[in-house]
């Protein structure tokens, strides 16, 4: 079976997690965004000094697209972004409104974009946070309404992805 690794920032997307691992999952991000409404549903993975998109659904698709590369604050000049945090800690992270919180007010995802609200769960390959499912919208958004709610739905797509990842890899 092949190794997973810490990929450096400028590997091929294909093989980012696994061969297939996005065309796998993309659907399920897809139905996660029109179930919600939500303006940008994602799976991120992690490097040392970056995130790449991985999969992307809902009308941010076209902003946060597929492949993308974020900065992280190890970068100079960086402010921390919101799934940095949840790579950082190993931690669901939710952001009710970043316009109200002085720290997140210089995110990138809000200064740029305007998205306030942001929830976040880690996924974990071996024990090590290796990506994040997480969402974004323009407006304060309640994560927890609904049945199931986004949360709900994020965990369950997150469960999903660890275990393809265990099966490719462990």
């Amino acid at each position: 079976m092949p190794e997973f690794e810490v990929l450096e920032d400028d590997t091929p997307l294909g093989k980012f997690v696994y061969e297939g691992f996005a065309e796998e999952f993309q659907p399920q991000f897809e139905e996660i965004a029109e179930k919600t409404g939500l303006d940008s549903v994602l799976f991120i993975r992690s490097t040392p000094t970056h995130t790449r998109i991985v999969c992307t659904a809902g009308p941010y698709a076209e902003t946060y697209v597929k492949g993308a590369k974020g900065t992280k604050s190890v970068n100079e000049g960086q402010h921390e972004a919101y799934c940095e945090r949840v790579h950082n800690t190993g931690e669901e992270l939710y952001i009710p409104d970043a316009a109200e919180d002085e720290e997140w007010k210089g995110a990138e995802e809000f200064e740029a974009f305007g998205l306030r609200s942001y929830y976040g769960v880690p996924v974990r390959y071996d024990g090590e946070v290796v990506a994040t499912v997480c969402a974004l919208d323009e407006d304060v958004y309640d994560f927890e309404a609904g049945d199931p709610s986004a949360v709900e739905l994020f965990r369950s797509v997150r469960d999903d992805a660890e275990a393809a990842i265990e099966a490719h890899f462990g």
